[in-house]
């Protein structure tokens, strides 16, 4: 096993070959430390066998655009798919910004006037193992939330995410659960159905059962492309609503109480799709193709080769097997 040298690429048209392999080696770097973590505690020891073997081997289409950098995109590959898995989370996020895209972009079609809110709701911080009956509780007081009458939509995403904040709760880590949420609302949202950011913190108090007024943030998305119109501000929203649940620097701040982070939140759904969203989008947990690089690979019109990458722990990165 080595890695591919540019002269074995077969007289490639004039592709420019640099590190193909460096964006899937990055996202593998980040699993060794929370696998680690995970393989110390013995509730959690096959959770960690589960993620070493994670990514360890993987089907590339090594796509050669003529002038332009090689890029590897991902065919095949067997994945762990641990809550806590850095690699696993990246791969969901990409199959749920592709799912987000797809499904809004058809959902424009039948309402093309309407808009995108992003929408964050927040409560305190709480430690490691009140998490799972923290996040439930949020979870059930959106259920609640979506349901009063001034919601002003039955078209949503959510997203529940967390970090990791240190020095907190008697030194101890602590952590900050918190619901992303994309709202599709219709042009009237902006007249008579408006709700102020004051509103929705008052709103989010009652659901929640808060006895302190929580952070809460309303925008209306943009798109940074500068285009006005509801579609392009909408797939902006959801590029940004589709961010990890967690980030594995996050999960290597709580060391020994990574696992029980893990055990805090298995079972416990952290992406959830509207009834009538779901008619555009599917709310399935992403399995098989929707892991790799599916619809860039069908898109693809450049050549290219299959190839198989596989992760040498030493040298800490994916090499081309010859």
């Amino acid at each position: 096993m080595q890695t591919a040298p540019t002269v074995c690429l077969a007289d490639p048209p004039h592709a420019v070959i640099l590190d193909p392999l460096d964006r899937l080696s990055q996202r593998k770097r980040y699993l060794t430390p929370v696998q680690r973590l995970m393989s110390t505690n013995p509730s959690t020891r096959d959770v960690g066998q589960r993620m070493s073997h994670c990514a360890s081997r993987l089907g590339i289409l090594l796509e050669l655009p003529e002038g332009e950098q090689a890029r590897a995109l991902l065919q095949n590959g067997w994945f762990c798919k641990a809550r806590l898995c850095p690699f696993c989370e990246w791969r969901r996020t990409i199959a749920w910004r592709a799912r987000l895209i797809r499904g809004l972009t058809r959902l424009h079609v039948d309402r093309p006037t309407d808009r995108g809110l992003f929408l964050t709701l927040t409560v305190k911080n709480c430690s490691v193992s009140e998490t799972g009956s923290q996040i439930r509780q949020m979870q059930k007081a959106w259920h609640d939330l979506t349901r009063a009458p001034f919601f002003p939509t039955g078209y949503w995403f959510r997203r529940t995410e967390f970090t990791v904040n240190n020095g907190c709760l008697k030194s101890a880590p602590s952590i900050h659960p918190h619901i992303h949420a994309l709202l599709v609302v219709p042009a009237s949202y902006w007249g008579r159905g408006y709700v102020t950011q004051t509103e929705w913190q008052r709103q989010w108090m009652m659901a929640a059962g808060l006895d302190y007024p929580p952070v809460v943030d309303i925008r209306r998305a943009t798109s940074k492309k500068g285009s006005d119109a509801p579609a392009d501000c909408s797939l902006s929203a959801a590029i940004e609503a589709a961010k990890y649940a967690a980030k594995s620097v996050d999960i290597e701040k709580l060391g020994a109480l990574a696992p029980e982070l893990h055990h805090q939140i298995r079972g416990i759904r952290l992406y959830a799709v509207s009834r009538r969203l779901s008619h555009y989008i599917g709310d399935s947990e992403p399995l098989g193709d929707e892991l790799c690089d599916a619809d860039e690979i069908a898109a693809s019109q450049s050549p290219g080769l299959h190839l198989v990458a596989c992760w040498n722990a030493k040298e800490n990165k994916y090499e081309f097997q010859i």
